[in-house]
């Protein structure tokens, strides 16, 4: 409140200015019932129906006045539908008169489908009601974690034994068996300490590719052939891997076609240079 005055004498005369404002703070509450709602499981991999526990209770600190027409609509992440309830008594009433309270004897249960966005996503209520010939509509939230992680499987076809010195060439196959897409899949042979890197791209659920794999090979007797593929998960989007082990009988490296063709060479020379001089002395003698 600002109240100004001027103080005067007894002549009338303006003396000084005098500011006699004074204040006192208030506190304005928004008018509805307690209104809370809670995720029951916290983390779900979709497809899956999410229970929300909700509780209405219209008491103190809310005037005491009677609330009536609850409708109750419970919002999912998109793309997922939401729940509408009208909030109706035994007795088909739907008046909420104060110190009473709403507690669902189940959860309100909506749908997370497998298009839903992975990572943490709201759950929004909105509680909707008329107090005195005014609408109203009272908001809250709680949060779920949609975890989205497949299953990225290898497998080849691997022979038992291999030659040293020689290539391993491998037809190997990736498939996505999980329900998500998996992203980055990389696949990575090792024998030996040689290494096979092939970059496969995205995989989609139920998707497959054949790649192929050239190790060089080294040693002798029995090596460990390890198969590995990578890829990122949607939602937590970290890398994980997956692996096969095969052992294989490296063989030592015998005499292969070219070595014995090129020390052959050299002895068909001696041997012509032979048959040619014994052709000349026969035709001398």
């Amino acid at each position: 409140v600002k109240a100004r005055a001027r103080e005067v004498d007894e002549e009338g005369n303006e003396i000084y200015p005098v500011d006699y404002s004074t204040s006192e703070k208030i506190e304005v509450k928004p008018f509805g019932p307690i209104f809370s709602i809670r995720a029951e499981p916290k983390e779900v991999e979709p497809p899956f129906t999410v229970g929300v526990v909700v509780t209405i209770m219209h008491q103190a600190p809310v005037p005491p006045f009677n609330i009536s027409n609850l409708t109750l609509r419970v919002i999912p992440p998109p793309p997922n539908e939401p729940k509408v309830i009208p909030l109706i008594d035994i007795f088909g009433r739907i008046v909420l008169r104060p110190g009473r309270s709403i507690r669902f004897p189940r959860p309100v249960y909506v749908e997370i489908s497998e298009e839903t966005a992975g990572g943490i996503r709201e759950i929004r209520a909105e509680l909707e009601f008329w107090v005195m010939g005014m609408k109203k509509v009272l908001v809250t939230t709680t949060n779920v974690t949609v975890i989205k992680k497949t299953q990225v499987n290898i497998s080849a076809n691997v022979p038992s034994e291999v030659l040293n010195g020689s290539e391993l060439r491998l037809n190997a196959e990736v498939v996505n068996v999980g329900s998500f897409l998996a992203k980055k899949v990389i696949v990575l042979g090792e024998l030996g300490g040689e290494k096979s890197v092939v970059e496969v791209g995205d995989l989609r659920p139920g998707e497959f590719r054949d790649v192929e794999l050239v190790l060089p090979v080294r040693g002798a007797g029995n090596e460990t052939l390890r198969l590995r593929v990578f890829w990122n998960n949607i939602y937590p989007p970290e890398q994980v891997s997956n692996s096969v082990e095969f052992t294989i009988f490296v063989k030592k490296g015998g005499f292969s076609a070219r070595s014995i063709l090129l020390l052959s060479i050299p002895l068909l020379v001696v041997l012509g240079w032979l048959i040619g001089k014994a052709v000349k002395r026969s035709a001398t003698t």
